[in-house]
């Protein structure tokens, strides 16, 4: 028996015990897993409200319509001035949408 080795693995052996206790369940009955289950789902959907609650509240603001435009002419190569609709709701996010009329000699190589 080698000392160095034994040293090394009883600290990992003891902390594998202790999660092995710290997330057994208490009782192995059906309705302690059953409350267990419940209570991980509760948890989880607080989680998720509170994430998409912090991803709202830090989102960017949406650029101006001269923006747009000028994003809209560099990506498309066009001068034309593009119509910018904007659609806005309670229940969802805010949506900008851009459209260009492209003339007949447009290339996508562009």
């Amino acid at each position: 028996m080698s000392v160095t080795c034994s040293v090394h693995v009883h600290p990992l052996r003891r902390l594998a015990a202790r999660a092995r206790r710290l997330f057994a369940l208490p009782d192995p009955r059906p309705i302690t897993v059953a409350a267990v289950v419940l209570v991980a789902v509760v948890l989880a959907a607080f989680g998720a409200a509170a994430g998409s609650w912090a991803a709202a509240r830090t989102a960017g603001a949406l650029p101006g319509d001269a923006v747009l435009a000028d994003l809209s002419r560099r990506a498309c190569g066009v001068d034309a001035e593009p119509e910018v609709s904007r659609e806005t709701s309670p229940w969802t996010a805010s949506r900008i949408y851009v459209s260009t009329t492209l003339d007949s000699d447009w290339d996508a190589a562009q």
